[in-house]
């Protein structure tokens, strides 16, 4: 009866939580262009840093079709950053970048990076004497779209002819069919194409039968003036655009100049008070000062580095510059990219929060308040942002209040060099085909029950007298019930008698559970047999209530299981601690509580 219930509930999905997560995920798809401009190539450090914002090891394998490559495996300690080594260098797209011009280039180089635990991931490139190098996030399977816009050097920046434009695309499945500014291609899963050109690339859409991920920017790029860095971006799908910015030129400098491109005809970019009209497939470079972007259709924007007139530091990289609606409660944990000194300058790092008034003051760095005396205001906005000098060591920005929503980048200055990318932000799932979590999984918790209370992994509740465990494992509630009935002694999905017996399972979810689980997670509420008559599961009396505003809803009778909220990821959602009813096979609840006795 059980079975059947669930697979007819599949087809009613509904959506509970915010249309953006977090760019925190278990499966990535990214490569590498060409960052050496010779045919002889000195050499290139290739890294995947992996971010482990878990209280549990995340066993990462690595994998590529490229035959020189072998597979890695590697096991990210809870609450570290890894730095895995992608060999061989040749793994880059168009290496050594003597390809044909303006021809797709398929190659075997895809890189598929996969975890058991949800993690951040930022791809860097550095050229062995550090002269050269750049960072980006890599944008989790799960974001991946099927339309991008590249953004590259402009025209008028690459004066010397060797300076090559790139895109490179992944395919994530097989027989994705590709367009890249007309020119055409088919891929299986994790083959690259490759599009470079000396002349600029910027505007190209780019468009597949499938989701996949793009890369773009410049072997070695310009900005005004500057000698020629590496400068790579993770391209944002147009599903992943925003029409508000925040501009924060890089610290030593006043302004910072920007690219933006458009997919819609009749974009209007406003910035500093002047207007930039574009249509679909066009781009444009300025110079702002601290400020507000806006635009009446959806953009994507790349701040672009620059040297400085403070002792040389800094050179051209790309930097995504995500949209305010992009910010996230996500707690961010990273470290600064760029490793190797070049020349008698140490390098410089930096981190710059942006938040909005009800951030200031709220949001902790490595542990500590920022004080909202340290924010500094963006004129004419209800904008701030905190900039401060940091070290290469790990670093964890977190909210006080899950009301509070930022962004964070970090960057790095060297003599002659610089490098940077966006932490983990929010995005809308544009690749729902990606496999969920593995099979329920457990994060042991901080304190252990008294001996012989609770099996190994449960946690005990004296008042109750019983053991709770949360399975993060994304399924529907007909499915999570059975699951806890299965279990030795099961009881169904926890039932919840008392304020403090619901603030116990509040706790216990929010030590176990992680920033790209979502807000609520399953128990044995429902009112499957009689509309608006709620029970437990496990059949014990309903005498205490803890519902959400509004709640419960029903919706004509048909949202008859319940869930508790342990995460606020939006305004509309309730408060935390509150419950909430849901249709019974709604399929993005990434986890669900147990419920047995004591021994």
């Amino acid at each position: 009866m059980f079975g059947k219930l669930a697979i007819l509930c599949l087809l009613c999905l509904t959506t509970v939580s915010c249309n953006n997560v977090p760019t925190v995920a278990n499966d990535f798809a990214f490569a590498y262009f060409n960052a050496w401009i010779d045919e002889s190539p000195p050499g290139v450090f290739l890294y995947a840093i992996v971010s482990n914002n878990n209280n549990a090891t995340a066993h990462v394998t690595v994998t590529s079709p490229y035959p020189a490559f072998s597979t890695i495996n590697v096991n990210v300690a809870p609450n570290s950053i890894f730095k895995i080594q992608i060999t061989p260098q040749t793994i880059e797209t168009d290496f050594p970048g003597d390809g044909p011009e303006g021809v797709i280039i398929v190659e075997n180089k895809g890189i598929r990076l996969q975890s058991d635990q949800p993690v951040a991931v930022y791809a860097h490139a550095e050229i062995y004497e550090g002269t050269s190098a750049d960072s980006f996030m890599v944008i989790p399977a799960i974001h991946l779209g099927n339309s991008y816009v590249a953004v590259t050097s402009g025209n008028d920046l690459n004066r010397e002819a060797k300076l090559t434009n790139m895109i490179t695309i992944v395919a994530y499945q097989d027989n994705t069919q590709i367009n890249i500014g007309g020119k055409v291609a088919t891929l299986n899963a994790f083959q690259t194409a490759t599009l470079a050109s000396k002349s600029s690339l910027s505007g190209t859409k780019i468009t597949g039968s499938k989701p996949f991920a793009a890369i773009s920017g410049n072997t070695c790029g310009q900005t005004y003036g500057d000698s020629c860095d590496y400068e790579a971006v993770m391209l944002l799908p147009v599903g992943g655009w925003g029409t508000q910015f925040v501009t924060i030129p890089f610290m030593y400098v006043t302004y910072n100049y920007y690219e933006v491109v458009a997919n819609t005809d009749g974009t209007v970019v406003t910035s500093g008070g002047i207007q930039y009209p574009l249509n679909a497939g066009q781009f444009v470079q300025f110079p702002s000062p601290i400020g507000i972007l806006t635009s009446n259709y959806p953009v994507q924007v790349v701040q672009l580095g620059q040297h400085t007139d403070d002792n040389n530091l800094g050179d051209p990289f790309f930097l995504q510059i995500p949209s305010t609606d992009k910010m996230s409660n996500t707690s961010v944990f990273f470290q600064p990219t760029g490793f190797i000194q070049h020349g008698n300058n140490p390098l410089v790092f930096l981190v710059r929060i942006v938040t909005n008034v009800n951030g200031a003051g709220k949001i902790a760095l490595d542990g500590k308040v920022i004080s909202a005396l340290q924010f500094k205001r963006v004129a004419s906005s209800t904008f701030y942002y905190y900039e401060v000098i940091t070290t290469n060591n790990t670093h964890l920005v977190t909210a006080t209040s899950p009301s509070v929503v930022y962004s964070v980048v970090s960057y790095t200055y060297g003599s002659y060099e610089a490098c940077g990318f966006v932490c983990a932000f929010s995005l809308p799932v544009g690749n729902p085909g990606v496999p969920t979590n593995p099979p329920p999984t457990t994060t042991s918790l901080p304190t252990s029950p008294p001996t012989g209370k609770c099996p190994n992994g449960w946690a005990y509740f004296g008042t109750t007298n019983s053991c709770y465990q949360i399975f993060r494992q994304q399924v529907i509630w007909y499915v999570a019930d059975e699951y806890c009935l299965s279990l030795n002694n099961g009881r169904h999905l926890t039932s919840i008698h008392s304020q403090a017996e619901n603030d116990f399972i509040v706790n216990l979810a929010r030590q176990v559970l992680t920033i790209t689980d979502s807000q609520y997670t399953w128990i044995g509420l429902n009112d499957i047999a009689n509309a608006n008559q709620f029970k437990w599961s496990d059949r014990t009396p309903y005498d205490f209530q803890n519902w959400g505003v509004g709640e419960p809803i029903q919706q004509q009778g048909m949202e008859n299981c319940g869930v508790l909220a342990v995460a606020k990821k939006c305004s509309s959602a309730p408060e935390i601690g509150k419950w909430k009813d849901v249709l019974c096979g709604t399929g993005n609840i990434t986890s669900f509580v147990c419920k047995i006795p004591s021994a």
